[in-house]
């Protein structure tokens, strides 16, 4: 599916911040933007945390990567949680990151 860009990543400590949450009434959703492949472990570990933290009422990922959407849909899939991951492929061109 998708392929590491690099080894020399330091171990994770555990920790996963969303890269925006959002604080409503109804409990939070966090957002997460995937322009890369994190990796089917590491993926599925950020995932079950969102699935276990009562306050958690959605997360949204979205990615420009067709294999990127494959690996969230297919992990969220598996761990029997899709129903709280939506998943929104974006279309990004390199002008606008500029």
């Amino acid at each position: 599916m998708c392929t590491q860009a690099g080894t020399d990543t330091p171990p994770s400590t555990g920790l996963h911040y969303p890269d925006l949450l959002l604080i409503t009434s109804a409990g939070r959703v966090p957002i997460e933007l995937e322009l890369s492949c994190p990796g089917a472990e590491r993926l599925g570990s950020i995932m079950s945390g969102y699935a276990a933290h009562p306050n958690i009422r959605g997360v949204l990922y979205m990615t420009d990567n067709h294999r990127v959407a494959r690996l969230i849909d297919t992990v969220s899939t598996r761990l029997g949680i899709s129903e709280l991951i939506h998943l929104q492929r974006i279309s990004l061109q390199a002008g606008e990151l500029a």
